[in-house]
């Protein structure tokens, strides 16, 4: 499941290298808002699976408008991004129910991880299972537009293997199963078959 995912940052580069950093693991970036009021109204209007909201904002606390989005939004997990390294503003914010508080000086690395850990921690989501091939194609210089086909000729093989077994009885082998069938049987080479 593609994660959605809404920033708050009113620093328009910052927010617009976050959405990069986001969308180059197939994460959904659903909305960028600059000020509290445009965050509030973003996620009424597209409910993303999480919010990154800076602490600072032109217009109010980052820490009132996370709270009232889990408010309007109960399903919506929201994390801190934000230069504010202070231990009572931290504390604010995880009172008002943040899942998280990250400092934007954080390798982006470590903060898609963070990302990915909370949506698996709160919400059990994966936020892709292809990431990490996604990541070395992308070191590969392979175009983002290609991931897909790459990925899907990858799996062609274990596509096709289920495909014969389930044509052959009518049955897919499921790897966390115990095996049921045949003992050790002889290895019969190809050419001799």
């Amino acid at each position: 499941m593609t994660l959605r995912i809404l920033i708050v940052e009113d620093q328009v580069l910052f927010a617009e290298a976050i959405r990069l950093a986001l969308e180059e693991r197939d994460m959904v970036v659903v909305g960028m808002a600059t000020t509290g009021a445009e965050a509030i109204s973003a996620a009424r209007t597209s409910c993303p699976d999480l919010v990154l909201v800076d602490i600072v904002l032109p217009d109010r606390s980052g820490v009132s408008v996370g709270k009232e989005i889990l408010r309007e939004c109960p399903d919506t997990k929201v994390l801190a991004l934000t230069v504010v390294d202070e231990p009572r503003v931290v504390r604010e914010a995880l009172r008002s129910g943040f899942h998280g508080y990250m400092l934007k000086d954080v390798p982006v690395a470590r903060f898609v991880q963070t990302v990915e850990a909370v949506m698996l921690r709160e919400k059990m989501l994966n936020s892709n299972v292809d990431f990490f091939s996604a990541t070395v194609y992308a070191s590969l210089g392979i175009p983002v537009d290609l991931f897909t086909p790459v990925i899907a000729a990858s799996r062609i093989a274990g596509w096709s293997a289920n495909l014969i077994e389930q044509y052959d009885d009518n049955r897919l082998i499921r790897p966390r199963a115990d095996y049921k069938g045949y003992g050790r049987r002889a290895f019969i080479p190809l050419n001799k078959r």
